[in-house]
């Protein structure tokens, strides 16, 4: 990733991971012929987005490089999008509800793709599961684009989801894909231990000032 891709400073203020910010489709190695028709049906979706695209399975098999790769070609052809992983949309839930930032509903359903990162990672909380069913019925009432990763199965995701939410997810669904195998994140831990990131970290610290100081 370079230090100047100003996509990445797009995804970066988007809520992308910092070990994220360059993945892109040409970087994700598909190992399997299930991997390639994965990756080919992502690539269907980012270039015309619609309806919802699940991508479920085991950990590190690359779901959230896929869905950051959509996001930053959907930048790239000038639309908005953003990411949330569960827990840190509860967080900002919270500091709206503490009068101490923006309500992040808003902006999910407000971009023109969304990110539902690790969808089903519980944190106890009372208005979590509330709070992911309205973000999910808001894209759905308007026809909006949404990602969803999770480590679960459909089956367990959906439980937790309930029946309405299920339905709805159904009725929307571009398509659903189930990730097996080993995680990629072995192959990667050269390039994540070599990388120098200077400028984007730089740039993080900017971005989390500004974040505190509204």
């Amino acid at each position: 990733m370079s230090p100047t891709d100003p996509i990445a400073m797009r995804l970066l203020g988007a809520n992308v991971p910092f070990s994220l910010l360059g993945a892109s489709f040409k970087n994700w190695m598909p190992r399997t012929d299930e991997e390639r028709a994965h990756l080919e049906t992502v690539q269907r979706f980012a270039k015309a987005p619609r309806g919802f695209l699940l991508m479920l399975g085991n950990v590190g098999t690359g779901k959230s490089h896929l869905a950051v790769a959509t996001m930053r070609q959907r930048i790239e052809a000038g639309r908005s999008a953003l990411l949330y992983r569960q827990p840190e949309l509860l967080k900002d839930l919270r500091k709206f509800y503490d009068a101490e930032g923006p309500d992040p509903r808003d902006g999910c359903a407000a971009v023109d793709l969304l990110v539902l990162d690790e969808t089903g990672l519980a944190s106890g909380g009372k208005d979590e599961l509330p709070l992911i069913t309205e973000v999910i019925e808001q894209r759905y009432s308007a026809r909006l684009p949404l990602v969803i990763t999770s480590n679960l199965r459909w089956e367990d995701l959906a439980a937790q989801l309930g029946d309405r939410i299920r339905d709805r997810i159904r009725g929307a669904t571009f398509a659903a894909l189930v990730f097996s195998g080993d995680s990629h994140r072995a192959c990667g831990r050269e390039q994540y231990l070599e990388s120098d990131d200077g400028a984007i970290r730089s740039a993080l610290r900017e971005i989390q000032t500004v974040n505190a100081s509204r």
